[in-house]
């Protein structure tokens, strides 16, 4: 087996225990702590955010002392062992504090993607990201299935022995990298890398400029906004969809709940195909307008899946999984043509702050929605974040179309 699909099934692995009970937090504290406030799940999800948002940039700085390898090593050994005791704890403190903690030794596995994004060359960047969000709906597939099985069953934790097995599982896939590849503890020297490279780069074309060392460059500061407003949107619709569907649907099988929450999923692959078989026009085409037309497109969706008809949310969901898909991934391959392969692991960490920021928001504001207005809205305050995030990317990379002096030279973006 290649490094490379060693790390891919790394990444699968992983999706699929962060999303087990994803779609089934209102239902797995009503449940196993007899907790039914929306709010308190609102700030359990807003918590695990602030926790994620935090921890990754702190493994990233780790990762420029400890190989990446190594690093994935220990800290899942550690999150296995916090996972099953939050499958043996009765408290709901001890719950929050053991979960939480296991997400900080478990955000040190999003390192996966620059790691990988770093080996590949340029040109393969949006087919790269295209397979990591496949990969990533996928798990969200598996993982919403079997989290629908285990919140049929007697006992709802019995989801944190699937995350303590699948941590296992990461621990060795990166010990059997280590061994075979004699990976050493400490990464290599990249700034002697990328000395060399920018050195290359200003004999190739004159219209490359050296990167500066900042802290938050323009580039980050544009594409952190507009992640930050379309994961707030979108992660509006997730913590109490499947309690709407049941609503709608007049069925509380929660198995069927997963399948039709996966949809979007579903869809998602249905982009990968297509962006392969099209692999040469896509990767040519103009990013920029790709996320404005697909942004336009999840707004739709979120349009349809607001209105009280089955046909409505599942075609919603469709359209909604799509635009989503091809915003992300238009997204990703836009800040890593932006950045720089000695920068990848900085900066992703630094999206995905801004990423994490807009979690945090819709955690803290969705419980407040639901339980003072109505579980509709979630969908009406999702479609205008949107809208806001189309009208932001509009001013800051189609109105404004003076190029960036604080990156590399751009093509096709």
């Amino acid at each position: 087996m290649s490094i490379r699909l060693c790390l891919i099934v790394l990444i699968l692995v992983a999706d699929i225990s962060d999303t087990l009970l994803l779609p089934f937090y209102p239902q797995f504290f009503s449940k196993v702590f007899a907790v039914n406030s929306p709010q308190h799940v609102g700030a359990y999800i807003a918590a695990c955010c602030f926790v994620v948002m935090f921890s990754f940039p702190i493994w990233a700085k780790v990762a420029k002392y400890i190989n990446e390898l190594h690093l994935w090593l220990y800290t899942q050994m550690i999150s296995a062992a916090l996972a099953t005791a939050c499958f043996y704890t009765d408290s709901i403190n001890s719950f929050w504090f053991l979960s939480l903690l296991m997400l900080f030794f478990k955000a040190s596995y999003l390192l996966v993607y620059p790691y990988i994004i770093k080996q590949e060359q340029q040109d393969k960047h949006l087919a790269m990201v295209g397979l990591f969000a496949v990969i990533l709906h996928f798990g969200s597939i598996v993982g919403a299935f079997f989290g629908g099985i285990i919140l049929t069953g007697d006992n709802p934790q019995n989801a944190y022995l699937v995350m303590a097995s699948t941590d296992v599982i990461q621990t060795l896939i990166c010990l059997y990298i280590i061994r075979i590849s004699a990976v050493s503890w400490q990464p290599k020297d990249a700034q002697n890398s990328l000395t060399k490279i920018e050195g290359t780069v200003k004999d190739a074309t004159n219209e490359t400029a050296v990167i500066k060392n900042e802290f938050l460059p323009s580039y980050i500061v544009k594409l952190g906004l507009i992640t930050l407003l379309v994961y707030m949107s979108a992660f509006l619709i997730r913590p109490f969809f499947a309690v709407y569907w049941q609503t709608v649907s007049l069925s509380e099988n929660e198995i069927l709940s997963s399948v039709i929450y996966s949809i979007t999923a579903w869809a998602a692959l249905l982009g990968l195909w297509y962006n392969h078989r099209q692999q040469k026009k896509v990767a040519q085409s103009n990013h920029k307008k790709i996320i404005i037309l697909s942004i336009c497109l999840c707004i739709l969706g979120l349009f349809l899946q607001g209105i009280d008809n089955i046909t409505s949310i599942i075609i919603g969901r469709c359209l909604f999984g799509w635009g989503m898909f091809q915003t992300t991934v238009h997204l990703q391959t836009l800040l890593f043509t932006l950045s720089h392969p000695a920068q990848y692991n900085t900066d992703y960490s630094k999206i995905h702050f801004f990423q994490n920021i807009g979690l945090l928001l819709s955690s803290v504001t969705i419980g407040a929605i639901v339980e003072y207005t109505s579980i509709h809205n979630s969908f009406t305050f999702a479609a205008i974040g949107f809208c806001l995030a189309v009208i932001l990317f509009y001013l800051l990379f189609i109105f404004n179309t003076r190029p960036s002096k604080q990156c590399i030279g751009v093509q096709n973006v």
